[in-house]
């Protein structure tokens, strides 16, 4: 069976990058150790706007 990467419509194949850890049962985490607080900081603001956008979208589409 061939494993495609995996898109932001297809489940597929993700390869897990430096700095980031995953568990047995697939859960994916951000080793907080291996990047600088701005980043981190940076990262997580960039993170919560893609979700309040992706919610808001959602809302409309209701």
């Amino acid at each position: 069976m061939e494993l495609r990467p995996a898109t932001r419509k297809k489940l597929g194949a993700v390869i897990v990058g430096e700095g980031f850890n995953i568990t047995e049962d697939g859960v994916l985490t951000i080793d907080e150790s291996s990047i600088e607080r701005d980043e981190y900081i940076e990262f997580t603001r960039a993170r919560l706007e893609n979700l309040f956008k992706a919610s808001k979208s959602r809302r409309r589409t209701k």
